[in-house]
């Protein structure tokens, strides 16, 4: 039995992070339809750019979810203090 459908819960964005934006243009050459539905990365800016910069299935088990976005609430914490200082210096 051949598959003739689809689902794809992938954003184009997400498809070009794995590196393969043209999937759904072959499946059709070869017949098969590809029903869209993305479905957004509901990632902080930190996973995203830690995914950027390592591999597309960085951060993917909840343990580093949470140290990801516990850093990056560190880093912000850490920047405000920071900007407050320097205004304080001013």
């Amino acid at each position: 039995m051949a598959v003739s459908v689809t689902c794809c819960f992938w954003s184009d964005a997400e498809l070009a992070r794995w590196g393969d934006l043209e999937i759904v243009g072959r499946a059709a050459e070869h017949g098969v339809t590809i029903d869209r539905h993305p479905i957004g990365d509901p990632s902080s800016d930190a996973i995203a750019r830690v995914r950027e910069v390592r591999h597309p299935s960085a951060v993917e088990t909840d343990e580093q979810v949470l140290f990801v976005q516990a850093y990056e609430r560190h880093i912000a914490k850490d920047s405000q203090l920071t900007s407050s200082m320097e205004g304080a210096n001013r």
